[in-house]
């Protein structure tokens, strides 16, 4: 009989293994068995070498004396696993490896396939548990191996005993051997194991482990990989292979010392009972059945079809209401992005380059109700840009002060360009509601990327800058209260497509009330109370001066006025009430002055169009060369004629006109309008600069 000793010291070389301490050998995220030329350190024990009592008070004693002096955890941590150690070491439970047939069995399923499965480097049996060294070759994994190791000697052991039930515990602890240093000292560890228990192991393995020896190398630790020579001993006489796979529609009759493999389905019949089978029952009756199943029209039937089929064979009822097929992204060919044909951008790239919610945005943007997407990094680039605008919104709103989320519009002067925003939001409010109901995402991401950019940013924002940098303080403080109303209610209408820019601009912005206020859990925004009638009159003065706008805009543009050079416009038969959006008519064009004259007789060669605001005119004395402007026209006319020209002569011709298919033709006809239009237009141009 091998006498019970209790460890009373540890080896210098290796301390148990600390989640807190910089130790070489060090565990990973599990799963990590795809994990390529490593070595592990395995150890596992039999069922009752620590029993759950003794596992759970050394936990509740690591937990309270970390929860006393956090500072100490990592000491907490290293005492924990000493204790556990000491445990074992003492040789508590059955020990049924101080047998010596038992401890032959262990030592013989270790060396079966050492060499062609795994290298097998220094391991040690004691009476209640087994320390490995092992690095698994091409093609196997540890769970493989230690399944084999498990299942093996689980028979043997019971059938020397004349016992049946669980020999070794389900679980396995394992970590990463990380460099030369640590094999050695694990190594050193292992061989000192019996001693330091005071006991002789049943058996054990030793060899040299220096980062030449065939784990060093295996592992990819050797320094000198053609090094030759190992002192590893191999098992001459191996044991016939024992079949460790069972196949049948019943387990084997000691399921205990088996452990099932957990894909044993097809991918698709098991993923067909995904609604329920992976809820216990509180949380099915909280989600089963939902409302919405969302996937690709590619596994209707593998998955859809299945998971109906199945909520009704063993729920008796529907899983889901509706399903939403999400689009398919194909390369520009229209072929499936697929590894193999190497058309497959990576994800995480994108979001390097353009941000995790540019991409999503981007994405969404573009994806088609019911139709596969043809991927464009432009788009994605497009999302980028609407993050950008968004960000720089928010930061020219705090350039005046931080914002407020409660804002009550009745208390407020508004503007005529504020009642237009507000009112422009509640119908996007509308707009979207209606929208998400109909899973139209894609709508929904256009309608706020036109509404944030063209109507809050083009148009309110810069209107506004004329309250915000007058004299009044009265309509100052009304522009900016708008543009908090206006900014908190799109970022809630923006938040399920940029989560993360959204929530950082909702913080930034004062919007939240504390510091759990997520806008995850702000309830979405609702339509003012704005009295229509006053809607409608401030709609009509806001639309004719942005139409004017347009048209001063055109002017400068096509005489080739740079944008950021000063005009003067002059207004004729303009409104009476005109004179009152001049201000903010001058800002939009960037006019150093406009005025309203009735009696201006304009001299010829000065531009003019037509607009809502009245007939209005660019003078442009000192800010074109007259000379220089007519050759450009005369040279554009020339082109224009010369195009027009080919279409009407093509138009003539009864043999394309009849054979030519329709859709051509039409085609042809609406570029000789489109010409003969462009050609008129010069013309008047031309003829307003003189001679």
């Amino acid at each position: 009989d091998k006498p019970e000793a209790c460890a009373t010291k540890k080896s210098p070389l290796f301390e148990p293994f600390s989640e807190f301490a910089n130790t070489k050998v060090s565990q990973r995220n599990l799963p990590h068995w795809q994990q390529d030329q490593v070595t592990y350190f395995v150890t596992f024990r039999l069922a009752d070498s620590l029993p759950q009592s003794t596992l759970r008070d050394l936990q509740e004693e690591r937990d309270r004396l970390r929860a006393q002096d956090p500072e100490a955890a990592s000491a907490a941590e290293r005492s924990f696993h000493e204790k556990i150690e000491q445990w074992l070491d003492r040789g508590q439970g059955t020990c049924l490896l101080r047998d010596q047939a038992a401890s032959s069995a262990v030592a013989k399923a270790l060396q079966h396939f050492d060499g062609e499965r795994y290298q097998l480097g220094p391991w040690c049996v004691m009476p209640n548990h087994v320390h490995v060294l092992v690095t698994p070759l091409g093609g196997h994994d540890l769970p493989t191996i230690l399944h084999s190791w498990k299942s093996f000697t689980a028979h043997s052991i019971n059938e020397i005993h004349g016992l049946t039930g669980q020999v070794w515990q389900h679980e396995s602890y394992d970590r990463i051997v990380r460099d030369a240093d640590a094999l050695r000292n694990i190594a050193a560890y292992i061989e000192g194991n019996p001693t330091e228990a005071d006991l002789e192991a049943p058996r054990s393995h030793f060899t040299d482990q220096s980062p030449e020896s065939p784990v060093a190398q295996a592992s990819g630790l050797s320094s000198n990989p053609q090094a030759a020579g190992s002192n590893i001993q191999k098992n001459d006489d191996k044991p016939e292979a024992c079949a460790t796979i069972h196949v049948g529609l019943e387990p084997p009759p000691d399921p205990e010392n088996w452990t099932q493999d957990p894909d044993v389905l097809d991918t698709w019949f098991s993923s067909w009972l995904w609604p329920f089978s992976t809820m216990d029952a509180a949380t099915e009756a909280k989600f089963y059945p939902t409302d919405d199943l969302v996937t690709g029209p590619d596994i209707i039937f593998f998955w859809v079809a299945r998971m109906i089929m199945a909520g009704y064979r063993f729920r008796d009822r529907k899983p889901f209401s509706h399903v939403f097929f999400t689009s398919l992204i194909r390369d520009a060919q229209g072929r499936k992005m697929s590894k193999s044909l190497g058309n497959s951008p990576d994800p995480l790239d994108l979001i390097a380059q353009y941000g995790a919610d540019g991409v999503r945005f981007g994405l969404i943007r573009i994806a088609p109700h019911g139709q596969d997407i043809r991927f464009d990094e432009k788009q994605i680039e497009e999302g980028r840009n609407f993050a950008n605008k968004l960000w720089n919104a928010a930061r020219f709103r705090l350039m005046h002060g931080p914002g407020s989320r409660e804002i009550d519009l009745s208390t407020l002067v508004l503007s005529n360009y504020a009642t237009d925003i507000v009112a422009k939001l509640d119908l996007l409010i509308a707009r979207v509601e209606s929208a998400f109901a109909d899973y139209r995402f894609a709508e929904i991401a256009q309608a706020l990327y036109d509404f944030f950019w063209g109507e809050y940013c083009d148009r309110f924002v810069e209107a506004a800058k004329s309250d915000i940098t007058g004299q009044d303080p009265v309509a100052q403080q009304s522009a900016l209260a708008v543009m908090d109303y206006v900014l908190n209610r799109t970022l809630r209408l923006l938040h399920p497509y940029m989560p993360h820019i959204t929530e950082e601009l909702w913080q930034q912005l004062g919007y939240a009330t504390g510091e759990s206020d997520y806008l995850d859990f702000v309830p979405p925004p609702t339509v003012s109370e704005l009295d229509p009638a006053t809607v409608t009159a401030a709609q009509i003065r806001v639309e004719a001066v942005y139409k004017a706008v347009h048209a001063a805009r055109h002017l400068r543009a096509e005489y080739r006025v740079p944008s950021n050079k000063k005009v003067r416009f002059i207004l004729r038969s303009a409104p009476a009430w005109a004179a009152e959006e001049l201000p903010t008519f001058s800002r939009l064009s960037h006019a150093e002055e406009t005025t309203i004259d009735p009696l201006y007789q304009a001299e010829k060669g000065v531009p003019r169009a037509l607009t809502p605001l009245g007939e209005l005119y660019l003078p442009l004395d000192g800010l074109v060369d007259g000379a220089a402007e007519r050759e450009r026209f005369d040279k554009e006319m020339t082109k224009v004629e010369e195009e027009l020209i080919k279409v009407t002569r093509k138009l003539s011709s009864e043999s394309f006109v009849n054979n030519a298919p329709p859709a051509v033709v039409e085609e042809h006809r609406q570029r000789e309008a489109d010409w003969r239009s462009r050609l008129e237009q010069l013309r008047l141009m031309r003829e307003a600069l003189g001679e």
